[in-house]
C-alpha cells in the first residue's frame, strides 16, 4: 500500500515536467490524480498514457470558470478531493529580454490569485 492510498489530487499542469512526474508518483503511491492542463494536445497525451487511471481535464488555470469545472468533475469522479497541487509555467519559459516585465507580472499574478482560486475551491468540497 502506498503512501497515498486512497487520497484524490488534483494536479494543474499536470500534461508534461514536473506536474507528469508528479501524477506518475501520485499513481504509484495509491492516489486517484485528476489533472487541469491547458493543452489538449498534453490532455490527448495523459489519457493515452495514462487510460482511465487519470481524469485529465482541458482548461486554463488562469480562468476561474476552469478551476471550477475541475474541481467539480473531480469530486464527481473520485467523491471527494484531498490534494491540490498548482504547477504553473516554468521560469524557463520567461523570455529574458526588453519585454519580461509581462510574462513575470502573468506569473506572479497568478500564483496569489489564481492558484488561491484553485485551493479555495478544493477546501469548499
Amino acid at each position: 500500500m502506498g503512501w497515498l492510498q486512497g487520497e484524490v489530487a488534483l494536479i494543474t499542469g499536470g500534461g508534461s515536467g514536473l506536474g507528469w512526474a508528479l501524477v506518475e508518483r501520485f499513481l504509484e503511491e495509491g492516489a486517484q490524480v485528476a489533472v487541469l492542463q491547458r493543452s489538449k494536445a498534453k490532455v490527448e497525451a495523459l489519457n493515452e498514457h495514462f487510460g482511465g487511471k487519470v481524469l485529465a481535464i482541458e482548461g486554463d488555470v488562469a480562468s476561474y470558470a476552469d478551476n471550477v469545472r475541475a474541481v467539480n468533475a473531480t469530486v464527481e469522479r473520485f467523491g471527494k478531493l484531498d490534494c491540490f497541487v498548482g504547477i504553473i509555467m516554468p521560469i524557463s519559459s520567461i523570455p529574458l529580454v526588453s519585454s519580461w516585465k509581462k510574462p513575470l507580472t502573468r506569473l506572479w499574478g497568478l500564483i496569489p490569485s489564481r492558484s488561491f482560486s484553485a485551493r479555495r475551491l478544493h477546501w469548499m468540497h
